[in-house]
């Protein structure tokens, strides 16, 4: 028996009303024939099944909490973790990845990502001293000279004198 039919005779010992379809059958009231509906996609379904056996999604406040109770570990803590089967695999890289070879890197990236890069702060002109406009307290005559000693075009200035 195909699936459809398996579906209506389902839907038929459920329902009380039926009603004459157009193509002489009968239709029951308040059912389309899909009962089912669109099979769930398969992260979704994952999703839901371990939540059903009590996992939930890690928040981003865990991880930074996790990464900050890691760095302030033992080695042999840290060593227990990345074998220990029963920890979270999450736990158990990051522990594993702290001892190996490049430690350094693996915790620059931690503290980055859990205290942030510390503010540079950058001077691009001035090697640290003030700046002041270079032309503050020049008359317009002064600036007139200025400009043609650099070849640029005379200001206008008739708004101004």
């Amino acid at each position: 028996m195909r699936k459809s039919k398996q579906l209506n005779e389902k839907a038929r010992k459920k329902a009380v009303k039926t009603r004459p379809g157009r193509n002489g059958g009968t239709l029951l009231e308040g059912s389309h024939g899909k009962e089912t509906g669109r099979p769930p996609k398969l992260l979704k379904q994952l999703n839901l099944e371990l939540k059903k056996k009590g996992f939930e999604p890690i928040k981003p406040s865990q991880i930074q909490e996790a990464f900050e109770i890691i760095l302030n570990l033992s080695e042999e803590k840290i060593q227990e973790i990345s074998l220990d089967k029963e920890m979270p695999f999450f736990l158990r890289l990051i522990s594993q990845k702290l001892l190996s070879d490049n430690a350094d890197e693996i915790v620059e990236k931690i503290l980055d990502r859990t205290i942030g890069k510390p503010k540079l702060a950058i001077d691009h002109t001035s090697q640290g001293e003030k700046i002041t406009p270079k032309f503050e307290g020049l008359s317009l005559s002064e600036l007139d000279k200025e400009f043609e000693r650099r070849g640029l075009p005379k200001p206008i200035f008739d708004s101004i004198r």
